[in-house]
């Protein structure tokens, strides 16, 4: 019989409905520890969804710079020129197309590195995220003078609120594992 089968897989300690949790953990060959026993998921604080919310928008918007810079490296001068000239009436030459290109991959993939060591929780990378961030935001306040958007303005403010979900994120982490 399955149960007796199953029961022996798992310390013969569970009962049926543990029994049946641990058949489809052993199916994938981790039924190590009593279903029943296992530690109820943390709780996670308001502060910290909202950090791991911001910090995957930045991630997304990363990952909008990845894709824009591919696509600026890939499709000939002249097939970006129609489209921007279509969306903006303005013409982009050879130069400041390589430049966004470089520009869009590097703030890519530089994002996506700290999006993904902050959601690990790794220590360094918080001072980091937040030089970074703030770097971005100056630079886009910069544009802003120069050329007004509303685009950087809402960028801007985001940036601002992960530097400030980052901060108070890592003084967290950093209290836990001094415990």
């Amino acid at each position: 019989m399955l149960v007796d089968a199953l029961s022996g897989g798992c310390d013969g300690a569970l009962n049926e409905h543990e029994l049946w949790g641990c058949a489809a953990l052993q199916l994938e060959g981790i039924c190590a520890v009593k279903i029943g026993a296992m530690q109820p998921p943390v709780k996670r604080s308001r502060l910290r969804v909202a950090f791991e919310i911001g910090v995957i928008l930045k991630g997304l918007n990363g990952l909008l710079e990845l894709i824009g810079g591919t696509l600026l490296l890939l499709f000939p001068p002249s097939a970006i020129q129609r489209v921007v000239v279509e969306l903006t009436h303005n013409e982009v030459s050879r130069q400041a197309q390589t430049f966004a290109a470089i520009y869009l991959l590097s703030h890519g993939v530089i994002k996506a590195v700290l999006v993904y060591a902050l959601l690990k929780d790794k220590l360094w990378a918080f001072p980091w995220a937040i030089g970074v961030f703030a770097g971005f935001g100056v630079y886009q306040i910069y544009r802003y003078v120069v050329e007004p958007s509303g685009w950087l303005i809402a960028l801007t403010v985001l940036d601002v609120i992960v530097i400030l979900l980052t901060w108070f994120e890592w003084q967290r982490l950093k209290q836990e594992r001094r415990m």
